[in-house]
């Protein structure tokens, strides 16, 4: 299953990293989605990203070092961020760590269980948006 990344409602900007980043051409097949879904929010409309990162391995060097890259680059939109991984791969979690402090936004945030993650989120999002947020992460 490919990567997707779209608005379905809201300002709510999702990740559903199904196949992972093995490769830079991974990163590089969403970014095409990722610049449509954030045109979806009119001028420098603020964001608030869900990523499912619960399966994807550890990052190559060459991919780590894009996504601080394309983090960085939304920095300035982002409310918050959220990223969802699992206990199940500690390596991959420590470096998703690092990337989200390398992002340079205290508003990111890791996550490994999805209720912490839904409440921090939801203190900002609307009602139709913690809708989809619960479906999202389903």
């Amino acid at each position: 299953m490919p990567n997707s990344c779209r608005i379905v409602t809201g300002r709510l900007l999702e990740f559903d990293l199904k196949s992972g980043y093995r490769t830079v051409a991974h990163l590089d097949a969403l970014t095409p989605q990722f610049e449509a879904a954030t045109q979806q929010v009119a001028g420098s409309g603020q964001l608030v990203v869900i990523a499912d990162w619960r399966r994807v391995q550890v990052l190559p060097p060459e991919v780590s070092t894009r996504m601080i890259a394309m983090m960085v680059s939304i920095n300035h939109r982002v409310v918050r961020s959220a990223l969802l991984h699992t206990t199940t791969q500690p390596t991959a979690v420590m470096q998703l760590l690092r990337l989200v402090r390398a992002s340079e936004n205290e508003q990111r945030r890791l996550f490994t269980e999805v209720e912490p993650l839904c409440a921090w989120l939801g203190q900002i999002l609307d009602a139709s948006e913690r809708v989809r947020l619960s479906h999202f992460l389903g």
